[in-house]
Parts: C-alpha cells; sequence; structure tokens
C-alpha cells in the first residue's frame, strides 16, 4: 500500500511541477452494475492531449488511473475528445489488477480557468478485476491554474 501511494505521489508531484496544471472532482455511475462513485483528477495539457492522473473511489473499487484525452474538434464551445489509458484496480473484495479504459469526452468552458466535463468510458481489465469492467460516464468541473 505505502509502494502505490510512494508511486501516485511522486506523479502528481511531475505533473503539479510542469505549467498549466488542472485539478478536477467527478462523479458519476458505472452502467454494469449501477454504482455511484465521485473522484478526483491531477491533469497537465500538453499541445492537444490532457495527460491525467485519476483516483475514484466506489463503495467496492478504488481506481488509480493515467490517461491521455485528444481533443479531436470542437462544435461551437464543446470540445469533443477521446481518450485512453490504464487504471489499477484496487478491489474491497477480491484481488487487485490492472485493466484498459477508452472513451470519449465533451467539455465545455463555464467561466474562466473552470471547464465542465462529461466523460463515457469502457473498462476492461484481468479476471481478477472482471467486476469492474464495463461503462462508465461521469461529469465533473476543472479547474485551471
Amino acid at each position: 500500500m505505502i509502494k502505490k501511494i510512494a508511486i501516485i505521489a511522486s506523479l502528481m508531484v511531475a505533473v503539479a511541477s510542469a505549467q498549466a496544471v488542472e485539478v478536477g472532482v467527478n462523479g458519476g455511475t458505472n452502467l454494469s452494475s449501477r454504482e455511484n462513485a465521485w473522484g478526483l483528477t491531477l491533469g497537465e495539457k500538453v499541445f492537444r492531449q490532457d495527460l491525467t492522473l485519476g483516483f475514484n473511489r466506489s463503495t467496492t473499487a478504488d481506481l488509480y488511473s493515467l490517461t491521455n484525452t485528444i481533443q479531436i474538434t470542437k462544435i461551437g464551445p464543446v470540445g469533443v475528445g477521446v481518450k485512453f489509458g490504464g487504471v489499477y484496480v484496487d478491489t474491497a473484495s477480491s484481488s487487485d489488477g490492472y485493466a484498459a479504459l477508452a472513451g470519449a469526452t465533451l467539455s465545455m468552458p463555464i467561466v474562466k480557468n473552470v471547464t465542465g466535463v462529461v466523460d463515457y468510458t469502457y473498462q476492461s481489465g484481468q479476471d481478477s478485476v472482471s467486476t469492474q469492467n464495463g461503462s462508465r460516464i461521469t461529469a465533473g468541473i476543472k479547474y485551471r491554474f
């Protein structure tokens, strides 16, 4: 557990030391299990890509993710992007494991430095974390420093 925390902390320090850091909060649901979750994100914009470290907590699992979102177009003020990445799944009832995720994201500026975000992701992982596989929808806000 200490090793996981040390890795996450070092990655967050690396991201935070860069320019234009974003922090966010979100809430959502796993459409497969109908389980609600909340989360925190820390991200960095690099060219047209967003590299994001995420933490999501539900009643059955903690998810530690690293994702890359690429904005592909804008429709008016709404940015449309695709995302992919990996997630470490720490389940409460069975063994832990890793999963891949892919999805789409919509983002829209609300006020200066604040953006609203809606994400759809599909997660598929090892057999040990297959209870967390499936579609997930989240909505939240991000603040850019």
